[in-house]
Formats: C-alpha cells, sequence, structure tokens
C-alpha cells in the first residue's frame, strides 16, 4: 500500500508513467485512466466552469497558466482524497470514491386533507456557504409555490407548507444546496369527506385479499391424508373464509358512519382544523392497510410458490393464520384509534374555542353530536365484526396449532435475536464501523412417527433487522487533509415507510417478522439425533436489498486555490446480510442441547464469535441467541 501511495503522489509532481513504474515496482496502468493521471474509480467532484482541469485531460487543448495550476491542485486534493480510500478500504470491500452531486432525500405524507398543514423533511448537506435546500411545490393547477429550509449540522432539513385549500395531486421538488441534484415526492390533498373512504376502501382492499388468499392455507391441508381432523381444519378455514368475506361490506358501513364528520370542514374551515387528528388518523389507515396488503400478499406468494414436507404443509396453514389475527390486530388498533380522534377530549375542547363569528353555539352541538354518533357507530363496528373476525381467526389458529398440528408434527417455535458489529482500522485507526440488530422469531418442525435414527427437521429464521448505525472516518490515513473538510455526513439505512413501520409494531410477532423492506426469511434444515438439536443455515430466500449500507459524503475545498471552490465526494460502505449474520454467527452448523422439563422440550443458546486479521484491518463480533420450546415456551 505504501508503495501505491508515492507512486500516486509521484505521478502528481509530474513524473511520467515509465519512470514512476520503474521507482516503485507499482504497475501504473490501474493508477491512470490516461486523462492526467487521476486514479481509476476516484471520478472526482470538480467544479463546473474554467480551470477545473478538463480542459487539460480532454485533449491537450491549451490552457492559460493560472487554470493549469488551479486544475493540478484540485487534482492533487482528489488524489489524496482518494488515498484515503485507497487506504483504508484494506480489508474491507473497496469502494470507489466518485463524483457525486450533493445528497438530497425528501419525505411528505401520502395523503392529507384539505386545509392541512404538510410536513416536510430530508436530508442533505451544506456546500461551502450554501446551506438552503430549495422546496418548489407545484399545485394542481401547476402554479409553483417555492420555500426554502436550512440544513442543520446533521443533514436533516424541515419546512411545513400550508397552501392546500384545492384537492388534487401536489408535486414536491426538493433541490440540493448545490443546485445540482434534487429529489421528487408528491401527496394528494383529499376533500374532507373523501379521507374516510380512503381508509375505508383500503381496509376493504385488505380484507378481500385475506378472504382471496385463503385458498392457498386451505391448499396446504387439502394435500393431507384424509382425517377427521382435516376435515375439521377444512370446515374451520370455511368458517373464516365466510367472516372476511363480509368485511367489505362492514367497511363500507364505516365509510358511511365517517361521511357527515367530513362534511363538517364545509359548514365552516374551524371544524377541518379542529378535526385534524381525526384526519391524520383516517390517511395512516389507509397507508397501514395498504402496506399490511402487500407485505400479505408477499408472503401468500411465498407459501404458495415452495414445495413444502407435510409438516410445513400444517405449519404454514399455523404461521398463515397467526398472520391473518395480526393483520386484524391492525385494522382493529386503527379503526379504534380513529374512534377516539374524532370525538376526543381535545377535539370537543377546540370546538369550544372556535369564536361565535365563525361558528354559531347552536352548530357547535350540532357538530359535536355528529362526531358522538360516528364514535359510537365506528365503536359497535369495531367491537362487532372486527372483533369477532380477529376472535375467530386466533382461535382458530389456536386450534391448528395445539389438534391439527399435533396429528402430524412436532414443533419448536421462540426467537432470534442477533447482533452484529464490523470495525475496519487502518494505521492502527478506526475508519468505518456499524452495527446491525436482528429481531425475528425461528420455527422448528419435524414428522411424528419417524421411527428410530435420525429425525429431519426442517424450520425458518424470520424476521427483521434494525438498529443501524454507521461510524466512519477516512481522514485517518491522510489527516492533512481535515483541514480541507467543509462538511461531513456518514448516513445508516433509511428509515421504513411510515405505513409499513406501524404496520410490523401492530403486527405482533408474526408480523414483525416480515414486515417492512428490511425483511428476512432464512431456511434452516438438520437432523435430532437423542437430546441433540443439530441445524444448518439455508441461503435466503428473503433478504433486505441494497438499501442497507452505509453512506458517506465529504464537502471538500482546496484552500490554496486562488478562488476555492467546494467539490463534493461520495462514497457507499457496504453492510453485510441477516443470513450472513445467522450463518456466521453460530458457524453454519449450530447444535443444541433438547432438554425436558415440566412437559416442555426447550433448546436454549447464545452464540459469540469474534475475528479479526493479524494485521489488525478489521475486527467483527457476532452474538446470537436462540430460544425455542415444543410446546410454546412458558
Amino acid at each position: 500500500m505504501a508503495e501505491k501511495q508515492e507512486a500516486v503522489l509521484r505521478r502528481t509532481r509530474g513524473e511520467t508513467v515509465k519512470a514512476v513504474r520503474r521507482g516503485t515496482g507499482v504497475p501504473m496502468t490501474r493508477l491512470a485512466d490516461g486523462r492526467g493521471g487521476v486514479p481509476m474509480g476516484s471520478r472526482a467532484a470538480l467544479h463546473e466552469g474554467p480551470g477545473d482541469g478538463r480542459e487539460e485531460a480532454g485533449g491537450g487543448q491549451a490552457l492559460g497558466r493560472e487554470g493549469r495550476m488551479r486544475g493540478r491542485r484540485i487534482r492533487f486534493g482528489i488524489l489524496l482524497l482518494w488515498l484515503a480510500v485507497a487506504a483504508v478500504s484494506q480489508g474491507a470491500a473497496a469502494q470507489e470514491l466518485e463524483r457525486s452531486d450533493a445528497p438530497i432525500r425528501v419525505s411528505v405524507p401520502r395523503w392529507v386533507a384539505a386545509g392541512a398543514v404538510v410536513p416536510i423533511s430530508g436530508i442533505s448537506v451544506p456546500v461551502g456557504g450554501r446551506n438552503q435546500v430549495t422546496l418548489t411545490i407545484t399545485r394542481p393547477s401547476g402554479q409553483p409555490v417555492t420555500l426554502s429550509a436550512p440544513v442543520t449540522g446533521t443533514g436533516a432539513f424541515a419546512a411545513t407548507f400550508k397552501g392546500t385549500s384545492t384537492t388534487g395531486l401536489y408535486r414536491v421538488r426538493a433541490v440540493a444546496p448545490d443546485g445540482k441534484a434534487s429529489a421528487d415526492a408528491s401527496f394528494s390533498v383529499l376533500a374532507p369527506t373523501d379521507m374516510g373512504e380512503l381508509a375505508a376502501q383500503k381496509g376493504s382492499s385488505l380484507l378481500a385479499a385475506m378472504a382471496n388468499g385463503l385458498p392457498v392455507l386451505e391448499g396446504r391441508v387439502a394435500v393431507l391424508p384424509p382425517s377427521p381432523a382435516r376435515e375439521e381444519a377444512t370446515s374451520r378455514l370455511k368458517a373464516v373464509g365466510s367472516t372476511l368475506q363480509r368485511g367489505p361490506g362492514e367497511m363500507s358501513r364505516f365509510q358511511t358512519l365517517l361521511k357527515p364528520v367530513g362534511e363538517l370542514p364545509m359548514h365552516s374551515p374551524a371544524f377541518g382544523m379542529a378535526l385534524e387528528p381525526a384526519f391524520e388518523s383516517m390517511a395512516q389507515a389507509a397507508e397501514e392497510a395498504e402496506a399490511a396488503q402487500a407485505q400479505l400478499e408477499e408472503r401468500l406468494r411465498i407459501w404458495g410458490s415452495t414445495k413444502p414436507t407435510r409438516c410445513d404443509d400444517v405449519d404454514a396453514a399455523v404461521a398463515g393464520l397467526d398472520l391473518y389475527a395480526g393483520v386484524l390486530q391492525l385494522l382493529t388498533s386503527s379503526w379504534k384509534q380513529i374512534a377516539v380522534d374524532v370525538a376526543e377530549k381535545t377535539v370537543m375542547d377546540r370546538l369550544n374555542l372556535i369564536p361565535t363569528p365563525q361558528v354559531s353555539p347552536e352548530d357547535v352541538m350540532a357538530a359535536k353530536g355528529v362526531l358522538k354518533a360516528a364514535e359510537a357507530g365506528l365503536t359497535a363496528g369495531r367491537e362487532g365484526f372486527l372483533e369477532e373476525s380477529k376472535g375467530l381467526t386466533a382461535s382458530t389458529a389456536a386450534w391448528f396449532a395445539e389438534k391439527f398440528l399435533g396429528v402430524y408434527c412436532e414443533r419448536f417455535q421462540g426467537t432470534v435475536d442477533a447482533h452484529f458489529g464490523a470495525q475496519y482500522f487502518a494505521y492502527g485507526k478506526k475508519w468505518w464501523a456499524y452495527n446491525i440488530d436482528l429481531t425475528g422469531k425461528v420455527t422448528l418442525r419435524y414428522q411424528k412417527g419417524t421411527g428410530d435414527g435420525p429425525v429431519q427437521v426442517s424450520g425458518e429464521f424470520e424476521g427483521n433487522a434494525g438498529n443501524f448505525k454507521v461510524w466512519e472516518d477516512l481522514m485517518v490515513a491522510t489527516p492533512a487533509m481535515r483541514q480541507y473538510v467543509l462538511f461531513h455526513l456518514a448516513l445508516p439505512p433509511p428509515p421504513p415507510p411510515p405505513g409499513q413501520k406501524e404496520a410490523a409494531n401492530e403486527f405482533g410477532k408474526i408480523g414483525r417478522a416480515f414486515a417492512g423492506p428490511y425483511s428476512f426469511l432464512v431456511p434452516v434444515h438438520g437432523i435430532i439425533e437423542g437430546d441433540q438439536l443439530i441445524l444448518e443455515v439455508d441461503p435466503a430466500k428473503q433478504d433486505y436489498g441494497s438499501l442497507v449500507k452505509g453512506q458517506v459524503w465529504y464537502v471538500m475545498v482546496d484552500s490554496a486555490s486562488p478562488t476555492p471552490i467546494p467539490y463534493l465526494m461520495k462514497t457507499d460502505l457496504p453492510m453485510v446480510k441477516a443470513q450472513f449474520i445467522l450463518s456466521r454467527g453460530t458457524r453454519g452448523k449450530p447444535s443444541f442441547p433438547i432438554v425436558v422439563r415440566g412437559g416442555v422440550a426447550s433448546i436454549e443458546r447464545t452464540f459469540t464469535r469474534e475475528e479479526a486479521d493479524a494485521k489488525g484491518n478489521y475486527k467483527v463480533v457476532w452474538r446470537v441467541a436462540i430460544k425455542a420450546c415444543n410446546p410454546k415456551c412458558p
């Protein structure tokens, strides 16, 4: 590495490729791309305009002495920064430090009621003296509104938009402080009367998807040998299906109950302001239902496409019913919150504070009556249809687990929690570190009555990654470069969309096991021999993707230039996936003693592992805790 650094530095001083190669023994073909000796992969963020070195690099056209000197100084600074990355990337997957415009992310709600205040937030970086993100909100009419938001020291920015009197699609464009990169988002402004309709329609669509997905679970039961248990299981699934088919009609009734609530702002905008929390709850319920439906359909697709063993068939039906119960719990909680927000005390207090010239006392009393009637109707519907459906599905899942599964199979079920931490070093100093936590459940199945000898086991780990933390310092290899850093930002993976996050929270364990973009499903197989369970971790069927990475930006300046102009460099730093954490953390073939106590068989073990290379380039730690019982852990 030292020879490579010396080679690059000698090249920047003007020595020929042949001379550097002869003096250092380093092949220069990988250090220079033929355009002024800039290292391959650096792709520096050179500034636009004369004197940026492009004229010289592009074809040797005449360049003024000042422009040539400025271009050389900038390239020299870029080379030093490239050296920092090249040096520290020994021991980790080498990443390109590439030219980049300022990063920009922007987030807005999906839906809001007319008259609502819309929060706009995001992330960017200041460039030089420019630290304002420009926000352009284009109304449905095409008329733009421009706002600005300062970028804080953590890279965050926030603003609010109040001009939502017109319904329709509003487009948001956020432009980074350097004026180059942009990010787009949009939100829909609905009439207050449409907010209840939106929530009801999304709930109806979710319930219809659940009813339509039941044949997948019924198919898992149908392939089993004829027996009284199979016939009862089929009958119970049909009862669940009949209940779910009532869902769209019940959601339509909820929509009817909310219509008078949505009509109140038509009498006075002051009513709309008082009801803003209720309209936000309706939008959130719609977003949660939409996210839940996407995740439900994905899991049904996975179950429907596999070719399982008999025990996998039965367990898929059990897990599916658990999932259905979790989805119904989500819907129940969403509509309970709507009912609360429609007529909670703060709403009533807001109505009381409306000045008499705006709304008469009689109108306020009438509005309160509308809200209380809606609350009563929604509560009755929730306690009726939704609670009934949830109870039926949950009891059916419990029967499947206790009676039906027990006819064919045994099952261990429990939890898996893992922590992974990695640190990378250069010259004895840390330059990159990150943590990932995994939480989820483990299910292991094996068939009854298999006779003597080893018993075949199948199952899976499934859950979510989270609690991402990143830290980096690319300057450890070239500390002299710190003086040229104007701003530095290291970002962990972005959070999941709000609807998916809330859906995961409400689903319970079965829902948290796969809701969201950071979910994983890692199969395992193994054997039980004597009082030992031995597993082998298989390739993942589902694992989080390219979103899981660290992102780093440096805003640099060359102080030697007569007119210092900032330039921006960016790199992505890799993070491992769940299958890697689970397989390497347990060393690929975890074994467990089976302990039987009080009629419960259990396995429990915490695996710890630490690795570091002899040269001190990296240190990696794992902690994987697995606990499962047959039947469930007390």
